[in-house]
């Protein structure tokens, strides 16, 4: 019996109360990542940014640092308390979003997005180690997809309010704030949405530390960081298929949520707010529905005795997105064109939960934030530092014109959906088998 598995499972209280605050978390993160998507014309205007420099903020900026720091980050999770870090992190990425509302020039802005990948570097990693010390395996999909699923309510809030408040703060013009001075509109609202996300730091300290359990749990069995090395080249094959095939996968939907709002925009002639709810409301509601139906989905057929069904259930949610994803841009109607861009939604979420699950039930407990991190590394690097700046690199230099900002949406959807398809069906059979040598070891 591995250490920890003598103990009781948490009360189902006690566990959903994490699976909530860490949502809530999780939803602060995304409003603070995404808001920028909705700022697009107001610091083009305002810092004279090209749409490849904007592509930059939003991704590479942001996933420099949020990847290249994943590891480290994560070997300190896996050997502290899970939650300190994390509301140490929540701290320092609200302060950054505030932070970014003080730029006057491109280099002080991207540096302030660095400041929040940094702190969000921490999200993930430590919620997943945690919930995986909350949940017994027959629950674990569905908490672990609830949990993401705050990525999906973040999001939408972001473009909700963020619309809102947007257009708040231009009727009103220039703000005085004590201490900050006279701000402009697309200023203010970087400063709000921060400070008001401090408030996730206290709802964190409100959670109890889970014991570890299962293999590696032990204080005394913490590995080296060559553990961790061995681990992953032993199981390399599915590691590669795995992460490969959902970094493409991310590229296309980070490019997708970047400047899809922004298509609305140039192509239909909406307005920021008008653009911000609907959109808001269609990620909220098919990003939840289908993070949960994922979740939901491969835990009745882990059930049913499907060994590999929570990464056999990312897989379809990756091949699934490429047809909505590529037909949205191309429509040329926007109420069709928003009604195929929710059905893309909802695959942009049915795989996520359940794609991280995976790898949780592959991996010793004290490696499995390290794991996490690679995992997000791989994902984010790709993903979030090429997704919307390929978007926007195809509009600068290959169509070379503003208002061909759908044909680039199409074209990355049409390329990248398949091909990430395609390797993660590749990583099913190595998963099959890392889940036999587990049990094994287990």
């Amino acid at each position: 019996m591995s250490a920890g598995d003598d103990l009781p499972w948490p009360s189902a209280r006690r566990a959903w109360w994490a699976v909530v605050v860490l949502m809530l978390t999780y939803m602060v993160a995304l409003i603070d990542r995404q808001i920028l998507s909705l700022l697009v014309g107001p610091l083009k205007s305002a810092l004279a940014l090209s749409d490849s420099q904007l592509g930059l903020l939003q991704g590479l900026a942001f996933g420099v640092f949020y990847t290249l720091l994943g590891v480290p980050i994560g070997r300190v999770i896996d050997m502290t308390s899970r939650r300190n870090v994390l509301a140490v992190g929540c701290f320092l990425w609200c302060c950054m979003t505030a932070v970014c509302g003080l730029a006057n020039s491109f280099p002080q802005l991207f540096l302030a997005r660095v400041g929040v990948g940094v702190g969000e570097a921490t999200m993930s990693p430590g919620a997943l180690s945690m919930l995986t010390d909350y949940f017994a395996p027959d629950r674990r999909p569905l908490a672990v997809s609830v949990y993401v699923a705050g990525g999906s309510l973040g999001s939408g809030l972001a473009l909700i309010a963020g619309g809102a408040v947007i257009e708040h703060f231009t009727r009103l013009g220039h703000v005085t704030l004590p201490l900050l001075g006279t701000l402009e509109p697309w200023q203010c609202v970087f400063v709000l949405i921060g400070t008001a996300g401090l408030t996730a730091v206290l709802l964190l300290l409100t959670l109890r530390e889970p014991a570890r359990r299962g293999l590696g749990a032990a204080a005394s069995e913490r590995p080296d960081p060559r553990t961790l090395l061995d681990f992953v080249r032993q199981r390399r094959q599915l590691f590669l298929c795995h992460f490969s095939g959902f970094a493409l996968f991310s590229t296309l939907c980070y490019g997708l949520l970047a400047w899809a709002p922004t298509f609305f925009i140039r192509h239909y002639g909406w307005s920021t707010a008008r653009v911000g709810l609907w959109f808001g409301l269609m990620i909220m509601c098919c990003g939840v529905l289908g993070v949960i139906s994922g979740g939901a989905w491969a835990t009745r057929a882990r059930r049913r005795g499907v060994s590999d069904a929570t990464l056999r259930t990312a897989t379809w949610g990756v091949a699934a997105i490429v047809l909505p994803a590529t037909l949205a841009p191309l429509a040329g109607d926007a109420n069709l064109s928003l009604a195929l861009y929710g059905l893309a939604t909802i695959f942009v979420a049915f795989p996520s939960g359940v794609s991280a699950t995976a790898l949780q039930e592959v991996t010793p407990n004290r490696l499995r934030a390290q794991v996490s991190a690679l995992y997000y590394f791989a994902i984010n690097l790709v993903g979030l530092g090429l997704g919307p700046l390929s978007v926007a690199l195809l509009t600068d230099y290959i169509f070379r014109r503003e208002d061909a900002l759908g044909y680039s949406l199409a074209v990355c959807a049409a390329v990248l959906g398949p091909a990430g398809a395609l390797l993660m069906k590749a990583a099913l059979g190595p998963f099959r088998a890392a889940l036999s040598l587990r049990s094994s070891e287990s």
